[in-house]
C-alpha cells in the first residue's frame, strides 16, 4: 500500500454513511473549507463514499445543488407504493396494494438503483478523482468473500470508479451490485466510519462527520487509533428524515445543519439547541443601564429583593444572577453562559427557527417581540405561567428600558451571516 505526502497542516476527512442524510456532510465540508482547514485526503463509506468523491473534485455549487435538487426518482425506480413506504405512509397503502408491493420487491432482489448509477457517472468524472491533489478512498464489503475491503483510488480499476462507489452505497434494501462476478453489499455494516483509512496515510488529524450509526468496528478503530490520530466528531444535532429519505427540503436543512454543527464543533457558534455568535451577558449590560428604581421593579418581577443602597453590579451577580440561575435550572457558572442558557429556553419556548445563527441581541429582540405579540395565546398558556412568566417579563423589561446602545453586533458576525446565507444560492 502506498503512503501519501500528508501536509502537517492538512486534515482527513472521514464521511460515514447515513443515506438521504448526506446533504449534511456537504454543509460541514464547506464550514471547514470557511474555517481555513486544508483538506489532505478524504475516505468515506456509502454517502459518505458519494460524498467523498464530490469533495476531492472541490465542486461545492455542483455536489450542492445536486442535493438540493434530489428526488426519490434521481436515485431509484420504485413504484408509487413503494415511495408512499418509504417515505412512512404506510397508513395510505391498502393490505392488497402491500402485498403487490412486497411482491415486486422480493422478486426483483431489492429496489433498482439504476439511476443513481447513471447521476454517479454524470457528476463524478474518473479521470478528475484520479487526478486530484487530495486522496480518496472507500469502504465496501464483498458478500462473494464475506469480508470488508478498504479501497484506495490507486486500488480500484481504471473506468470502474462509479461501480466501487456504487458498490461502497449499495443499502442493503437495493439489488445486490455485481462488480466482476463479485457481489457487494453497503460498506457500513463492516465499518460505516472508515477512521482506518485515514490512519493508514499517515494522517495525524481527521474530522469525523458522522450521520449514521457507528458498528463494533467503527468503536474498536476509534480505541485503537485513539493515540495516533487526533479526532474531531460532528454529528446532527436533529435529524429531518431517514436512510431514504430523498427530497430537496430535508437536504437543504441537513445542508445547513452541517454548516452550522461543524462551526459549533470549532467554536465559532454556541449554544445547546440554537447557534449563538458570540456570547455575552447581554442581561447583565442592560440591567447595569437601569436607574436605581428601574432595578427594583425588574427585581421585583423575579421576586428578589435587593440590597438597599448596593451597587448595580453587586445586585446583578449576587442577587438577581443566581435567581436566573435557579429558574432555568442552568448548571452553567459563568455569566454569559447562564444568560445563553435563558435566551435559548425561551426561544425554544416560543418556537424560534433553528437552523439560522443569531446573536445574543437578536435572541433577546425576538423573546420581546414574541412576549409583546402574545404569540397566539401561549402567553396564556398554563405551561408559561408556570415556568417562563417570571424570566419573559424580567426580559421585556430589561428591553423596553435598558440602554440598548451597549448592544453592539459582535466583531465578525455581519460577514459570517452573510456567508451562510448565501451557502444555499453562492455560486
Amino acid at each position: 500500500m502506498k503512503t501519501v505526502a500528508v501536509a502537517l497542516s492538512s486534515i482527513a476527512l472521514v464521511l460515514s454513511g447515513g443515506g438521504g442524510k448526506g446533504a449534511y456532510e456537504i454543509g460541514a465540508w464547506r464550514a471547514l473549507t470557511d474555517l481555513g482547514f486544508e483538506i489532505g485526503g478524504v475516505y468515506g463509506t456509502s454517502v459518505g463514499a458519494i460524498n467523498g468523491a464530490a469533495i476531492v473534485l472541490g465542486e461545492f455549487e455542483k455536489a450542492r445543488d445536486a442535493w438540493l435538487n434530489v428526488t426519490f426518482e434521481d436515485v431509484m425506480r420504485i413504484s408509487p407504493g413503494m415511495e408512499k413506504l418509504l417515505r412512512g405512509k404506510s397508513f395510505d397503502i391498502s393490505l392488497s396494494e402491500l402485498r403487490g408491493i412486497l411482491n415486486d420487491f422480493f422478486g426483483k432482489g431489492g429496489i433498482d438503483v439504476t439511476p443513481l448509477r447513471d447521476l454517479l457517472k454524470k457528476f463524478i468524472p474518473e479521470d478528475a478523482v484520479r487526478s486530484s491533489k487530495i486522496d480518496y478512498g472507500l469502504m465496501a464489503y464483498s458478500m462473494s468473500r464475506m469480508e470488508p475491503m478498504m479501497l484506495f483510488i490507486e486500488d480500484i480499476p481504471q473506468g470502474m470508479l462509479a461501480d466501487y462507489i456504487l458498490a461502497s452505497a449499495n443499502f442493503p434494501a437495493f439489488t445486490r451490485e455485481e462488480i466482476r462476478g463479485e457481489l457487494f453489499i453497503d460498506g457500513g455494516v463492516y465499518s460505516n466510519i472508515p477512521l482506518k483509512m485515514a490512519q493508514l496515510r499517515g494522517f495525524k488529524k481527521a474530522v469525523v462527520v458522522d450521520i449514521g450509526t457507528r458498528t463494533l468496528r467503527d468503536i474498536l478503530t476509534y480505541i485503537s487509533t485513539f493515540s495516533d490520530l487526533d479526532v474531531v466528531y460532528i454529528r446532527p444535532r436533529e435529524h429531518f428524515g431517514g436512510l431514504l429519505t430523498f427530497d430537496p427540503e430535508v437536504s437543504r436543512k441537513y445542508l445547513l445543519e452541517g454548516y452550522l454543527d461543524t462551526m459549533a464543533a470549532y467554536g465559532v457558534l454556541h449554544g445547546r439547541t440554537y447557534y449563538c455568535y458570540h456570547p455575552e451577558d447581554i442581561l447583565g449590560k442592560l440591567f447595569m443601564t437601569l436607574s436605581s428604581d428601574q432595578r427594583k421593579i425588574a427585581a421585583d418581577i423575579l421576586g428578589v429583593r435587593l440590597s438597599v443602597n448596593a451597587p448595580a453590579e453587586y445586585q446583578y451577580t449576587h442577587e438577581i444572577l443566581p435567581k436566573l440561575r435557579l429558574e432555568t435550572l442552568s448548571v452553567e457558572n459563568e455569566s454569559s453562559a447562564i444568560c445563553l442558557r435563558i435566551l435559548e429556553t425561551l426561544a425554544k419556548f416560543f418556537d424560534f427557527q433553528r437552523l439560522r445563527p443569531y446573536t445574543p441581541s437578536e435572541l433577546l429582540e425576538g423573546i420581546a417581540k414574541k412576549y409583546d405579540q402574545g404569540v397566539d395565546g401561549v402567553i396564556n398558556s398554563v405551561v408559561y405561567k408556570i415556568r417562563y412568566e417570571k424570566i419573559a417579563s424580567f426580559l421585556y423589561f430589561l428591553w423596553r428600558h435598558g440602554n440598548r446602545e451597549v448592544l453592539k453586533t459582535p466583531p465578525g458576525y455581519d460577514e459570517f451571516l452573510q456567508r451562510f446565507e448565501g451557502l444555499l444560492t453562492a455560486k
